[in-house]
């Protein structure tokens, strides 16, 4: 049975005060048999969207899981496709494709109890029955199908490797194969995409013995000749690339790199770009991370403004503890927009991972990969997320808490810990308002395995004493958060006595004192009516007693003020201030 963790759905967000928002937000887990689920590819359709991934089933196989989600994250059908002691695999990130005229389909390979493999190629329809599925033999060697596309004549072209050697194949409409040339020697092929000119580019990696790994993009004439291939990072290892082609006919690469390009980053993994032109000439790369453990990247598409979103995971920089899925966004020159961590269980070790990334129907993201099992749940499953356009699973939720600074001058502090928001407008309760760009506190800077979150902090000065209804209202991809609650401006009591000449008196003996004092004081005759008011150092009343004119006795033990600390003690006469002193409480 399909079960879920963490369903964040909000047509309508409440915080203190009504909200509205516009998108949907879903953060799921989806287990097929109770034991281990991946979801590597994931397509964004009209009424929602369809997961593939290989799937544990019960028979201790792996086979083939193909959900349909609707746009709010509910299940409305899934399938699994598998033969008894046989297991077949879906293939890499985006290995499902859309097929023209409907349906899907998807490269991936079987696995034969001999322990030979082959690759498969799997054609379902709209509703993830199978139309037909192509096995291609050779019982000689190993071999496995990573990605496919559709050609322009309605077939298909597989990438993947046979023995470690890079294999390019097309078929025909009905998966029959027309082609396949095995290339490089220890070249696995990750992903394959059209090019502009009617070729396919192909990304992967090497796995030669004995070496360290490199990321290569290889580009083929559309009869499978090779017309280029380069080349990526640094000596001490990639993992491969994940290639797509651009807009403007180029290519964005995204996968990760080790430690010898990590200047300034620490001794670790990091995801790791490439921009290439047509020709394959690179046009820009750049690193992106923090001093996580190991970082990369498993999913990119480029978005209609030019800019890109990745797909990968965080291990050790956002916690100390467990691993993130992350999903970042940059500007069409490489240039980071933002980066987010987002977990599925709030329990401290945890392992999750992101694997495919689209854009979703309302300009937000969705986002698949896998959550290993932990104290949340003890399978691993199929971990679906759709955040908004600011790559937030959240809708807005702003938040302040305040302080006072100077009661003298009615200063107060103002700590911004609103989340998931683009921009927040604090409105002060006195007509004055300020606006935020940018406050989400959940930026993560990582030093000697410790964690901070940075915060927004500033001081308002009020023009007057009272209470104030201070309003906080946030904003992200058009969905809206409201945060209402109430700040006191404390009367200014002063520290030291007045001598305001009143004829009033006021005295506290034992001062300072630990269990209690006397106060004596004094009122001026003619007054309708007086008072003794006791603040705390912030101005809040923590006593208060009527007196009558002339002279009055009151004790006051330290559980009245309940801690120890500075007080203040002020003598009223018809709300006029006649005299005030501070008294102290020790242990």
């Amino acid at each position: 049975m399909l079960k879920t963790f963490k369903s964040i759905i909000f047509a309508t967000f409440i915080l203190s005060s009504v909200g509205y928002a516009q998108s949907t937000y879903f953060n799921n887990t989806y287990d097929f048999y109770g034991t281990a689920d991946i979801a590597f590819s994931v397509l964004s359709i009209d009424s929602g969207y369809v997961i593939a991934g290989p799937i544990f089933d019960t028979t201790n196989q792996f086979n083939v899981g193909i959900l349909y989600i609707d746009n709010f994250g509910n299940e409305v059908w899934r399938k699994d496709y598998g033969q008894y002691w046989i297991s077949e695999f879906a293939g890499w990130s985006g290995s499902l494709i859309p097929v023209a005229g409907g349906g899907y389909a998807l490269a991936g390979s079987i696995l034969w109890p001999s322990g030979d493999a082959d690759i498969m190629l799997w054609r379902f329809d709209s509703n993830g029955d199978t139309l037909w599925t192509q096995t291609y033999v050779d019982t000689s060697v190993w071999a496995a199908g990573r990605a496919c596309l559709q050609t322009p004549e309605g077939g298909f072209v597989i990438a993947g490797d046979v023995s470690n050697n890079l294999l390019l194949m097309k078929t025909d409409s009905l998966g029959n194969e027309l082609w396949s040339n095995v290339y490089n020697t220890n070249h696995i092929g990750m992903s394959i995409d059209h090019s502009t000119d009617g070729g396919y580019v192909v990304g992967g990696g090497t796995a030669a013995p004995g070496i360290d790994d490199q990321s290569f993009v290889v580009k083929f004439d559309s009869s499978g000749a090779t017309q280029w291939m380069n080349y990526y990072g640094g000596p001490l290892g990639e993992d491969g690339f994940i290639v797509r082609t651009t807009a403007d006919g180029g290519y964005i690469c995204a996968g990760d790199t080790s430690s010898a390009l990590n200047i300034g980053l620490g001794d670790s993994t990091k995801i790791y770009l490439v921009k290439l032109d047509s020709s394959g000439n690179t046009e820009w790369s750049r690193l992106y991370g923090t001093f996580a453990l190991e970082e990369q990247a498993t999913g990119v598409r480029e978005l209609s403004d030019g800019s890109f979103i990745v797909a990968g995971d965080d291990i050790g920089g956002s916690s100390s503890f467990g691993t993130y899925g992350a999903l970042l966004k940059i500007g069409p020159s490489g240039d980071s927009l933002w980066m987010r961590y987002i977990n599925v269980c709030d329990e401290n070790s945890f392992s999750i991972h992101f694997r495919d990334v689209q854009q979703a129907n309302d300009d937000g993201f969705i986002v698949c990969g896998f959550k290993a099992g932990n104290a949340c749940s003890p399978s691993q499953d199929m971990w679906v997320v759709k955040t908004n356009c600011l790559g937030f699973d959240e809708p807005p939720q702003p938040t302040v808490t305040d302080s006072v600074t100077d009661v003298e001058n009615k200063l107060i502090s103002f700590i911004n810990e609103s989340r998931f928001s683009d921009s927040i407008l604090i409105e002060f309760g006195d007509g004055n308002n300020q606006m935020i760009r940018n406050p989400t506190h959940t930026i993560r800077i990582v030093e000697s395995n410790i964690v901070y979150d940075t915060v927004n902090f500033f001081t308002y000065a009020y023009p007057d004493t009272g209470t104030y209804t201070v309003t906080v209202t946030g904003w992200a991809c058009g969905d809206t958060g409201v945060f209402t609650t109430n700040v006191t401006v404390p009367i200014f009591v002063g520290i030291e006595n007045l001598g305001l000449n009143t004829g009033a008196t006021l005295k506290a003996y034992p001062n300072p004192f630990s269990d209690y004092t006397t106060i004596e004081a004094i009122v001026p005759e003619g007054y309708a009516s007086a008072k003794l008011v006791i603040y705390n150092m912030v101005g809040t009343t923590v006593f208060q007693a009527p007196v009558q004119n002339g002279f009055n006795k009151l004790t006051v033990s330290k559980d009245d003020l309940k801690d120890s600390g500075i007080y203040f003690y002020v003598l009223y006469g018809d709300d006029e201030l006649l005299e005030r002193d501070k008294m102290v409480i020790i242990e």
